[in-house]
């Protein structure tokens, strides 16, 4: 049995999950807008194990949501896993946010299109992937200024805190708008138990987060 603890801490949620051979077995999340994540990640850890009566030490590996996102939620949640995985010599996975949201997306709806997942970043813009009907990236993660983006054809998904700023532009009948759709450590246990089965493992000296652009400061 390979158990793998779940963190998501990329955006306004600070969620944990335990994963048993892919199975979401617990879980536990906190809506936080003025993003306490350090403050709440290890109690959420302490409370999923508890649920399943097992310590730290019943882990196999740790996963952790890699971004695009919050910059300090990030930092939070990769320095967590990585502090984790160097105290029980365990590996660390990383996943794709953009892949959770899409996936919580398609969780969703039943209707068949291309599944937009953005994160919502300065003014117009957004941090997104273009995933086919059966969650296949159809592009790699990146940067969109939404005044300069055309949609695929078809029927589109907008999902994500970035689909909020997507309706008002591109609202019309075929295109349908998930928001409120969040990436949650419960969605990040099936593809993280395939990456431990493939060994695609990272580099837990040396790993950092996906933040797709450098940090704005404002100055």
């Amino acid at each position: 049995m390979n158990t793998i603890l779940c963190l998501e801490t990329s955006g306004l949620g600070c969620s944990v999950a335990v994963s048993q051979n892919g199975d979401c077995k617990a879980f536990k999340h906190v809506l936080d807008q003025q993003y306490r994540h350090a403050e709440v990640l290890h109690t959420l850890v302490s409370d999923v194990l508890a649920d399943l009566l097992l310590d730290l030490k019943n882990v196999n590996a740790i996963a952790v949501s890699k971004g695009p996102g919050s910059y300090t939620g990030l930092r939070v949640g990769v320095s967590a896993a990585k502090g984790f995985c160097y105290t029980l010599d365990i590996p660390l996975i990383a996943v794709n946010t953009l892949q959770l949201i899409a996936s919580e997306a398609k969780k969703s709806t039943r209707q068949q299109g291309n599944f937009l997942a953005m994160i919502d970043a300065r003014r117009d813009e957004v941090f997104m992937q273009e995933f086919d009907t059966d969650l296949n990236p159809l592009c790699e993660p990146k940067s969109v200024i939404l005044a300069d983006y055309t949609p695929p054809t078809g029927l589109n998904i907008f999902c994500g805190d970035g689909a909020q700023k997507a309706e008002a532009r591109f609202k019309n009948d075929l295109n349908i708008f998930l928001p409120d759709v969040r990436p949650l450590a419960s969605t990040m246990c099936k593809p993280a138990f395939d990456l431990f089965e493939k060994k695609q493992l990272e580099n837990v000296a040396y790993f950092e987060p996906f933040y797709l652009k450098e940090f704005y400061t404002g100055k």
